[in-house]
């Protein structure tokens, strides 16, 4: 039994939810030391790279689950989700 992050409605109890990503932003990964592999004495590196990390999520109800999409954020649709 749970809000509805969208409708907010109260759901029936033992009803399925999904938490559902509405807001990403952008992330630089720096290079970060790594234990030595056995036998070597000098720390390996990452390579630095970029990513997303989730801003805000919502639990969804089964009604609106169907109208929202849980996709990752293209390249160009980068901070609010595009149907809401």
């Amino acid at each position: 039994m749970f809000n509805c992050g969208f409708c907010l409605n109260l759901t029936e109890p033992g009803q399925k939810g999904k938490l559902i990503v509405t807001k990403w932003r952008e992330k630089d990964y720096p290079s970060e030391a790594v234990a030595p592999e056995p036998g070597s004495f000098a720390p390996k590196h990452t390579k630095p790279g970029k990513g997303f990390e989730i801003v805000t999520e919502k639990r969804a109800c089964p009604k609106c689950l169907e109208r929202v999409s849980d996709a990752p954020p293209p390249r160009e649709q980068k901070g609010e989700l595009a149907r809401l």
